[in-house]
């Protein structure tokens, strides 16, 4: 007589982002990199290397990458099991879960399963009862593995930590952007993945929001937002370096004339840049070297930029948010007359289109016409044209570039601006070291010709040479 013992069933791996248990609420995410082709120098893990596309957990937990999930969504997962069976075996294979150290969110769940005979392995589809919470995050998840049944024995691992994300939704598009207030974004295709979704820049993510962040609400969706923007704007002697020579795009070389990098990896703006000295092929004595200023950053971000950082880091977790420009208006025209406006007569949504809403007035003077526009006026005979921002779906418009601090308490208290006429007026009354208060006033500019005109409230003529004067008399344009 031959005795046959039971087979024994190891649990080989497992597969979160997999189309076999036909579940779509998981999303791909990439491994980090080292390296890119326009990008420059060590970007410490920042960049986005190729997609993870095999079974995130395996070799009794030595290969444990993260997956990504949809809040309010299961966790459905498919297990390789493997074992050497002279005969067909059934058994059931059960998970007991537990997430973030409770056992009530995601309970156990079994599946039934057939090992054919002689098979080398078997992917079984199981799901934890339950679903992840309302909250965008990072969790401790554990599972508990068990195998019954008659001609078998469950050799483990019997425990499998891992660390997942939890998205609001289908991750968007980063670029994509619209004027229709209506709009709510563009998703990207499932096989498209979060396009900026890597471990080092989805635990970025979750460290400003605190980690986990309920998106319940309203008011939830405000606080978050608020956070990205804080944490993008107040870091701390690090990147993204403001410098408001460029649009939207990083650039190799940070001054918007180099190469720009793709918006999905705006996230390269955290990555750290400092001084560097360059030394040529084999040069003669003395060596030939250029050292690059510790202020010359490639890695930049104008207004504009910030406010795309922000949209890109959303978008990677399926939020949408706007880029906005608010152009300088003022109640009073040069005949006496006051004016009032929409506030949206006062910004541009989705792309720069400054003819649609900025404020204009002709002048004439020495007998020529002269078109002119309300700008605010800085040192050393400069001006912005606009102030960039990120509009959230809330409502709230968060200026780029500026610390949170640079802000009136009504702002942090609030967590953004309610209206673009309210950032105008703070807008229009902050200052400058040794210049003082900033303000705005009529402004004719032709940079071919070089040819520059400014007039104050009450239609007087200044050369531009002369602009502070507007000021100093106390005759700069009131805001909306």
């Amino acid at each position: 007589m031959v005795s046959v013992g039971p087979a024994t069933f190891t649990l080989a791996e497992i597969h979160f982002a997999t189309s076999r248990h036909g579940n779509t609420f998981w999303h791909y995410i990439y491994e980090s990199s080292n390296s890119h082709g326009i990008a420059p120098g060590n970007l410490h893990w920042w960049s986005r290397g190729s997609k993870i596309t095999t079974p995130e957990w395996g070799d009794n937990g030595k290969r444990n990458w993260r997956a990504c999930f949809t809040r309010n969504q299961a966790i459905a997962m498919s297990v390789r099991l493997v074992a050497k069976a002279k005969a067909d075996v059934k058994g059931t294979l059960t998970v007991t879960p537990t997430l973030n150290g409770s056992s009530k969110v995601l309970t156990s769940a079994t599946a039934s399963f057939t090992y054919p005979a002689g098979a080398s392995e078997l992917w079984v589809n199981i799901s934890p009862d339950g679903t992840l919470p309302d909250e965008i995050g990072i969790h401790d998840l554990v599972l508990n593995w068990s195998a019954s049944g008659s001609g078998l024995r469950f050799g483990g691992p019997k425990r499998s930590v891992h660390k997942i994300y939890s998205i609001y939704g289908q991750p968007m598009q980063p670029g994509y952007d619209s004027a229709a207030v209506a709009d709510t974004g563009r998703n990207t295709l499932t096989d498209e993945g979060t396009l900026t979704g890597t471990r080092r820049r989805l635990d970025h993510f979750m460290s400003l929001i605190g980690g986990r962040h309920k998106v319940a609400t309203q008011a939830n969706l405000v606080d978050l937002y608020w956070k990205v923007h804080v944490g993008i704007n107040d870091t701390p002697g690090a990147a993204p370096f403001f410098d408001a020579g460029h649009d939207e795009h990083l650039t190799n070389d940070g001054t918007g004339s180099g190469t720009p990098l793709d918006l999905e990896d705006q996230w390269l703006a955290w990555v750290p840049s400092k001084s560097e000295v360059l030394r040529g092929p084999n040069p003669s004595p003395p060596p030939a070297t250029i050292v690059i200023d510790a202020n010359n950053h490639w890695n930049d971000a104008s207004c504009i930029g910030h406010a795309q950082l922000a949209k890109t880091m959303l978008a990677a977790v399926g939020l949408f948010a706007r880029r906005t420009w608010v152009f300088p208006h003022t109640s009073r025209t040069p005949d006496g007359k006051t004016v009032t406006f929409a506030d949206t007569d006062l910004y541009c949504l989705g792309s720069y289109n400054p003819a649609a809403k900025e404020q204009s007035w002709t002048f004439t003077h020495n007998g020529f016409p002269y078109k002119a526009n309300p700008k605010l006026m800085e040192p050393d005979l400069a001006w912005e044209n606009f102030e960039a921002c990120m509009l959230s779906p809330t409502g709230k418009f968060l200026t780029g570039g500026y610390a949170t601090s640079s802000n009136p308490p009504e702002f942090r208290k609030n967590k953004g601006f309610n209206s673009a006429a309210e950032l105008l007026r703070w807008w229009s009354n902050t200052s400058r070291r040794g210049f003082g208060k900033r303000f705005m006033c009529w402004i004719y500019a032709n940079k071919i010709t070089r040819e520059y005109h400014c007039w104050d409230v009450d239609g007087k003529h200044f050369d531009i040479q002369d602009y502070v004067k507007i000021r100093d008399k106390g005759k700069q344009l009131p805001p909306p």
